[in-house]
């Protein structure tokens, strides 16, 4: 049985005329991934996951329902992190194909019929799983403010760098060639994915797929560790 995000995503690659076929269990009974896309001349293997409401999410919504004060949080990152990780682990099956591998998050968290994070204001909104921030830290690790005390009182700001967590990294699941949030929250957007490329992919995503004007492709303007939490939109 599909998934929602399984569903959206095959009516997604087929209002932009992409084949997307259903990949097979294999004869190991090892994990492998959903789907191989075929756009152009281009192949791409795909997995889907989606999030779904935990017991923090029900919570909230609880809170929120009862007009209840109430402060909220989680560590960023942390559930984009474990998705790619689990992604990779499918994907890992196709490592050396030197065929790009896609992971697709989509963010399917209702509680009582409520989403507790509107999925139009993931932009800005912190707490929504699909919040650029959370996908650049889940993809790179924690960003960490350097600070200098002096012995005066004075402080000193030394710049951000990279810190713990980083789940991609040169020579570490670089299979993964990027990570895709779907989105279907604008009825006159229709179905978009917004894609993050890998820095360090061994087998990058080209830059000519996923090339129609609702969809977006970002990357990192620099090596990850030199700007960590900047993202720039890919210019085709």
């Amino acid at each position: 049985m599909l998934t929602k995000s399984e569903i959206l995503f095959l009516e997604y690659c087929n209002l932009r005329g992409y084949v997307a076929n259903r990949l097979s269990a294999p004869t190991d009974g090892g994990r492998f991934p959903d789907y191989e896309l075929v756009i152009g001349t281009n192949r791409i293997v795909a997995e889907i996951k989606e999030f779904r409401a935990n017991p923090a999410d029900r919570n909230m919504t609880g809170a929120i329902q009862e007009g209840r004060i109430q402060v909220f949080g989680d560590e960023i990152g942390r559930r984009v992190r474990t998705h790619i990780e689990d992604a990779e682990r499918q994907l890992r099956r196709y490592e050396s194909q030197q065929v790009p591998c896609l992971v697709v998050l989509y963010d399917d968290i209702v509680v009582n019929g409520s989403r507790p994070n509107p999925p139009g204001l993931f932009p800005v909104d912190v707490m929504n799983p699909l919040y650029p921030g959370h996908v650049e830290v889940g993809m790179y690790g924690h960003q960490v403010a350097q600070v200098r005390l002096h012995p005066d009182g004075r402080t000193e700001s030394l710049g951000d760098i990279r810190g713990g967590k980083r789940t991609l990294r040169s020579g570490h699941q670089n299979n993964i060639s990027a990570v895709a949030t779907l989105h279907d929250y604008d009825s006159k957007s229709g179905l978009y994915l917004i894609v993050y490329h890998n820095f360090f992919a061994k087998n990058p995503l080209p830059k000519s797929v996923f090339t129609d004007s609702k969809d977006r492709q970002i990357e990192k303007p620099g090596h990850p560790d030199s700007c960590p939490g900047s993202l720039q939109r890919v210019q085709i």
